[in-house]
């Protein structure tokens, strides 16, 4: 973050990593995003992998997870541009990717309020920043989505998880009253 930083650009540790840390885990992995555009990450960071065409660029870093087997050299912390994105008609990409210019609006995307979480420098002090106050859905142990629920299912996309590991079926989905402005389920562990 910090190199990003100085070169003049916007960076904050985002999603599960951060989720980790207020539940007080250690992160399994880092993702950044960034106002900074793969072009520029890459010419900031040149031993790094870039093989795809949504705007994340695996920057290499000696091994410092603890998770990361041992026959691995590296650990790769993946850093994507700030984006927007279409539909998921084959529930793994997105149909169509754009690059925005705020944070905010990348975490307007993110599929859960937990996830969409971001921690970095913002007007010189390290702020957490919560817009869809995920912290309390972490102490209240409630997954609710950003924005409209039903739009989220039907996308297609994996939004039915979170870290990776399915919702269990005996998760029971209920409609309430939401803190941000656009509909919301709730969905409680029964």
């Amino acid at each position: 973050m910090a190199a990003l930083g100085e070169a003049g650009f916007e960076a904050f540790a985002v999603g599960g990593s951060v989720r980790d840390l207020v539940l007080g885990r250690a992160p399994k992995d880092w993702d950044l995003a960034t106002n900074a555009r793969p072009e520029e990450v890459q010419k900031l960071f040149p031993d790094h992998v870039y093989e795809n065409t949504f705007g994340t660029v695996g920057i290499k870093v000696p091994r410092f997870l603890s998770t990361t087997p041992e026959r691995f050299e590296h650990d790769i912390i993946e850093v994507t541009t700030y984006r927007r994105e279409s539909a998921y008609t084959d529930k793994r990409r997105p149909e169509q990717l754009d690059f925005v210019t705020t944070l905010e609006e990348d975490l307007s995307r993110r599929d859960f309020t937990i996830n969409a979480l971001a921690y970095g420098k913002r007007d010189g002090a390290f702020v957490l920043i919560d817009p869809y106050a995920g912290q309390t859905d972490l102490k209240e142990k409630v997954i609710r989505t950003v924005g409209d629920p039903h739009a989220r299912f039907r996308e297609g996309r994996p939004s039915a998880s979170c870290g990776r590991c399915a919702l269990p079926p005996n998760c029971a989905i209920r409609k309430r009253k939401s803190r941000v402005k656009t509909g919301a389920l709730r969905m409680q562990l029964l």
